[in-house]
Parts: C-alpha cells; structure tokens; sequence
C-alpha cells in the first residue's frame, strides 16, 4: 500500500508538469489509486463523466507520467466507484486511502531564500511541536512558489519525529469530493473518523471551499474537532485568509487566530540556487551559464523553474547531446520572447534611466546635485562603461562634464551600491534588461 501511494505521488507531480492549475484540480485530484496488478496501476474516477475525459484526453499523460514514476508500471486502468469491490481483496478490511506524501518534498530539497525564509522556520517549528505552536499555520502565495512542499515536509518531519503519528494531507478539491460522495453513499460518519482521527490534517488551496456552504461547514467542524483536541492544522491558500472571498466569517477568524506566512517570488540568486539543487538531485551536470540563464528567462514559477530544467534533460537525452546554451535555448523557445535587435547607445541608456526614476533627459545631463538626479545621473554613467566599454573621458562629455574623475567616481559609487544594497542591484538588473530588450 505504501509503495503504491508513493509511486501515486510521483504520477501526480509528474502530470502537474503539463497541466494547468484548475484542470489538475478538476480531473488529477479527484483521482485515487487503488492498487498495482501486473504492472497495471488500477485509479479509481469518482463518475463516468471523469472517467470519459481522462480517457479521451489524458490517458496516454496518466500512462507516461505513472511509467517515470516507476519503471515496473507498464499500463494503467480507470476503474468506477461500484467496480472497486473487483480489484479489492479483501473489502472489509481494506485500508482507507492516505495521499501520500512525496517523497521528493522534505526539508532537505527545500531551497531557502529571502522570498521564503519566514515561511520555512514557521514549516520546522510546526514539524517539531504539532498542535502546539501556529496552530493553525497558514501558508500563503501565488502558483508554485512551494507551499505543497512545505506541506509535505512538515509531514515527513512529524512522521520522523512522531513515528506513530497519523498525517493526511489533502487538497480542498479532494477534501470536497470526498464528503460529497460520503453524503451520495450516507457515509457521513466514515468521511468524520477519517478527517478527524488524524494528529495533523493538512488541505492544499483551501480557497477552493468558498461558495460551498456543506463544505465549509464540514471543514468548520473538522478544524473545531481538531483544534479543541489539540491536534495540528496546516492550510495553504492563494492569499491570506482574511482576504479569501466568500469564505465564512468563522473560518476566517479561526484561520488568522494562528499564524499567517507569505511566500514570495523568488529573486533570481533563489531561482539559480532551486537550479543547481534541482540538477544535483537529477545528476546532471550543467554549466553555471545555462543555469543562470534558465533563472533569468523564468523569473516566477518555481515549478515551471524546475519543469523547464527538466524539458532542458529531456532535449538532452533525446537528442544525446551534451546540455549546451544552443540547446537550453532550443527546448525552452516556447517561454523565451523574440530576439529583438536593440541598437544600445549612451542615448538609449540615459533615456531608460531617465524613464525609470520618473525624471526628464534635461534634469539628467543638468548640474542638479539633489539625490533624485545625481544616483540616476551615476547609473546612466556607470552604464555607459559597464555595457558600452566607453572610456572615462568619453563618458564625461556624453554628460557635458568637462573632469573625467567624475564619470570614475561615478561608476565607484555605483560598483559600491550593490555591494551593499540587494535592492539597489535588482533595480539596476532591470534597467539593464529594459535597455536591452527593447
């Protein structure tokens, strides 16, 4: 049973590569493994109308990612409800279902940085004392910034930590099919011991539920049940629970009584890290260019980070070729913008600059020494050398500057300001980008 929810698990995250959010949720979540005969992986579909879809659009996907999950899965079957009872051996022993955990997402494959480095301490305190502090623990933040991750590492942890604890991690879809074919079958009491009888119950999007009154009143009473009882809970959602729409008051209040955690996009020394921490785990050895490359061209998604260094090994393996900037390039065209050709000249970089710190061209070359002009007037200097490789002494006419110490001293202060200011180099790297991509 176990090694079948954790080549389940696989599938999932293999399939949430190619699919976009609401159709994983839709036709992915409502799916339950049931068993592997013969190298067939049997998933049972909660009606025909999902088993119909699957099967004319989604089939051949479920196969290919189930075969990557595990190399002895050779085919699956989409089974019904009422066919169950074929493949079950035992039913009245059977074991409910758990959702795995992945087993990829641990705290050690975690990759840490300044966009979720509050959200990760506040995982780890959890994984240590569940039900005792940030209970309950929001976690908060747009598609694929990690929160499934830290979801499923807080598991692994408790497990770790707690061996005989029992984990379920759900996603509010599977959470909201489940009691609905609990009230279809009048299994309401099996679908409350199965929720309830848990040390830490954790539900993935929980925006999803809004709108569905039977729902939230379920998920209401689950959490009072666990709460009064002690037990952890973990919620993620797309924004922080006070501002999720429709969502009834006493949840919301019940969710911001814990602790609510963002997460942040992250900036691009996080994304290079995720990168190389994503080929150590595959083996692959790539070169610090194409890493650096992949992170700037992919600047949000950390899934999409990791799934286009995956489309990279794929082009490499199928092409059997060594992973070299033409071939990054080629397997991610789809997500690059067109080449544009960009005639870059000290007119363009003081124009840009001009533009970006909201000043006109005439208070830049001006002998304004106020803050707001002399930082963007040393920028557009400092540019001049750095991209343009134009001497000091050019570079001082350019600005109607007769001492080319200025222009030197100048770029000084700019190399300076991003030593020492994170924020002022990312600034910087975006007026370069606006200089260069037109």
């Amino acid at each position: 049973m176990e090694q079948m929810q954790g080549i389940w698990a696989l599938t999932r995250e293999n399939i949430r590569k190619n699919m976009s959010s609401m159709s994983f949720h839709r036709w992915i979540d409502v799916l339950e493994p049931v068993t592997i005969q013969n190298g067939i992986l049997i998933i049972q579909c909660p009606d025909g109308t999902t088993k119909s879809t699957l099967t004319e659009y989604y089939k051949d996907t479920l196969r290919m990612a189930a075969k990557q999950a595990n190399t002895q899965i050779v085919d699956i079957m989409l089974i019904l409800p009422d066919q169950r009872r074929d493949f079950d051996h035992d039913e009245q022993t059977a074991t409910p279902s758990i959702y795995a955990l992945n087993p990829r997402y641990t705290f050690d494959t975690f990759v840490v940085g300044n966009s979720n480095r509050s959200a990760h301490a506040a995982a780890q305190a959890v994984a240590k004392a569940p039900g005792r502090v940030y209970n309950p623990l929001s976690l908060y933040g747009g598609v694929g910034l990690g929160k499934t991750h830290l979801m499923h590492a807080i598991g692994h942890a408790v497990k770790q930590n707690f061996p005989t604890a029992r984990v379920l991690y759900v996603t509010s879809e599977t959470f909201t099919n489940e009691l609905i074919e609990a009230i279809r079958m009048g299994k309401n009491a099996e679908f409350r011991h199965r929720f309830r009888n848990v040390d830490l119950l954790m539900v993935d999007d929980v925006q999803f539920i809004a709108n569905r009154q039977s729902v939230q009143e379920e998920f209401f009473n689950t959490f009072n049940t666990l709460h009064n009882a002690g037990k952890g809970i973990v919620i993620s959602s797309d924004r922080p629970p006070q501002e999720i729409a429709n969502l009834e008051e006493r949840i919301r209040s019940r969710l911001v009584g814990g602790l609510s955690v963002d997460i942040q996009e992250p900036d691009v020394e996080t994304r290079i890290a995720i990168l190389r921490n994503k080929a150590q785990q595959e083996g692959r050895a790539v070169d610090d260019s194409i890493i650096q490359f992949i992170a700037e061209h992919v600047p949000n998604n950390i899934r999409q980070l990791e799934g286009s260094l995956t489309k990279v090994f794929f082009y490499s393996n199928l092409k059997e070729e060594p992973i070299t900037m033409a071939l990054a390039r080629e397997a991610l065209k789809d997500l690059l913008p067109e080449d544009k050709k960009v005639d870059v000249t000290p007119t363009r970089i003081k124009e840009i600059v001009a533009d970006y710190y909201h000043i006109n061209l005439q208070s830049l070359m001006s002998q304004r020494r106020d803050k707001e002009v002399v930082v963007p007037r040393q920028i557009s200097m400092y540019l001049c050398h750095d991209m343009l490789s134009l001497p000091y002494k050019r570079i001082a006419l350019l600005f109607d500057r007769t001492d080319h110490t200025t222009a030197i001293s100048a770029c000084g202060r700019i190399e300076t300001m991003m030593q020492e200011d994170a924020e002022f180099k990312r600034s910087l790297e975006d007026i370069r980008k606006k200089i260069t991509e037109g």
